[in-house]
Order: structure tokens, then sequence, then C-alpha cells
């Protein structure tokens, strides 16, 4: 298993190129001794996460091509503010009957805000797997539809995440990662970003890339939370639960062990 490496901006960070309308600054570190942040565009999405309509009752199901998650709708009391979770990094393999080649499969995890207006924040930790480079496990964010960034936070297999997003108004965000096995934290500050809806929370299990999506092992979401602008707060109690389809059928469920815990498997 490789580890991902990325070319260094420092802890003074501006978009350009693809990112020109987002602007941000970072800062990373391990055991609370600063150490220097490094960015860099991960590969676009094949297709841009898919979202089903989903209504306001007890566990509806929905199904998707590339998304297994539960998707919880802001109450009356107030837009999202903060979502968050802890999990720990699964391994994936090639799907059954398929042969690793050259093409990487590629698996997400994590929690985001927004998903039925077109635009999400989101960020988590996740894995590509092809013949040149094994398994690379990595850690990234993103405010869909502009592209994710990979972030050099040391990341094993097994290790247990926890992130943490804020929407501070419809166009800015931070985003609070932590390595909690390794020590490691980052601290995104955005600003400019697409402009949020704040009416959903979602935590996700996901297939970016073009490729079948891979066999995974249980990605447990444990202490999950999202709080509203009034201080409402949710957990996975009167979710929309979404299940991933592939040309073989059924593949990925998500389903609540507790209002604070989350369980999506293959």
């Amino acid at each position: 298993m490789k580890t991902t490496s990325f070319l260094l901006f420092g802890a003074l960070l501006f978009t350009s190129g693809a990112l020109a309308s987002i602007a941000y600054t970072a800062k990373m570190t391990h055991h609370g001794a600063e150490v220097p942040v490094v960015f860099s565009s991960l590969p676009p999405r094949h297709n841009g996460p898919k979202q089903p309509p989903h209504g306001k009752r007890q566990h509806p199901t929905s199904n998707t091509s590339n998304w297994a998650d539960a998707i919880q709708e802001a109450s009356t009391s107030g837009l999202f503010h903060t979502v968050s979770a802890n999990w720990q990094v699964p391994s994936i393999s090639t799907p059954v009957g398929q042969t690793l080649g050259t093409d990487a499969y590629w698996l997400y995890e994590c929690v985001g805000i927004d998903s039925s207006c077109g635009v999400i924040l989101q960020a988590g930790a996740g894995a590509y797997l092809d013949t040149q480079s094994g398994q690379v496990p990595l850690v990234w964010w993103e405010w869909f539809p502009e592209g994710p960034q990979g972030v050099n936070m040391p990341i094993n297999l097994g290790d247990t995440f926890f992130t943490n997003l804020t929407a501070t108004s419809t166009t800015t965000a931070i985003y609070f990662i932590e390595n909690v096995s390794q020590g490691y934290a980052a601290a995104i500050t955005v600003s400019g970003g697409p402009t949020l809806c704040q009416t959903n929370a979602e935590w996700v299990v996901e297939n970016p890339g073009g490729l079948d999506t891979p066999v995974f092992t249980d990605v447990i979401f444990t202490n999950c939370l999202a709080t509203t602008t009034t201080g409402a707060q949710q957990g996975i109690d009167g979710t929309t639960l979404i299940y991933m389809d592939s040309k073989i059928g059924e593949i990925s469920k998500g389903l609540e062990i507790n209002d604070s815990q989350l369980r999506v498997f293959y």
C-alpha cells in the first residue's frame, strides 16, 4: 500500500483554475504542533452525486447509482449549520468477477451539507485501487460542483476519522478533518463558494469514479449529528436511507443502528 503525495502550497492557500471562485486558508497540526499543509486537485468526478427525491417520513428508502447513505432534512426550526461523524477507514477490493487494471476503482466516505439543490459541502476520507499503485487511502474536501481537493494528512486503512462541517453562511464554511488515530487535524476556511441551500445533511459512502463500485468493508458512522441555525439537533432518526445500485442489482445499503449510528455495507 502506498501513501499519496501532493504539491506544497503552504499554510495560506488561494484557489486558481477550476477553483477560481473560491478563496481558502488552511492549517494542519500534529498533536497540536503546526505542520505543512499540502493540497492537490483529485481527478474530476465521472458523474456528479446522484440524489433522489426524498420525503419527510420515518426511513423512506430510495436508490441511486453512486451513493449509499442517510439524508436528513432540516426541521422547520432552521437550516443546517453543522454536520459531523466518526468512522473507520474501510479497505476496498475489485468487484466480484472483475480484474484489476490501470483504471482506478474509487470510494469516498464523507459527511455533507446539501444535495437536493445541486451544491454540496462535503469532506472525508477515501481510497483508490489500481495495478500501478495498489490501494491508496486519501483525505479530501469538496464544495461541489467545484472539484475535490486532496489533503496530505497521513492516513492508513482502519484509522478513525472525525469530520465536522460548519456552514457559516450560504457561501462560507469551515471544514474540520481529524485523523484521531494518528493525531492529525486540518481546519480549512473557505469563502466565495457556490450558494448553499442548507436543507439537507448526510452521511455518505459514494463512488465518484467511472468504474463499478469496489467491494468495501463495512463503514460504521458514529456520533452522527447535524445542528440547525437555531440550535436544533438531528441524527439518523427520520432520514431517507439510500441504497446503491449497479448493473448487477442492489449492492450497498445504509441502515440505521440508532439515532447516532449508521452502517453502510456492501
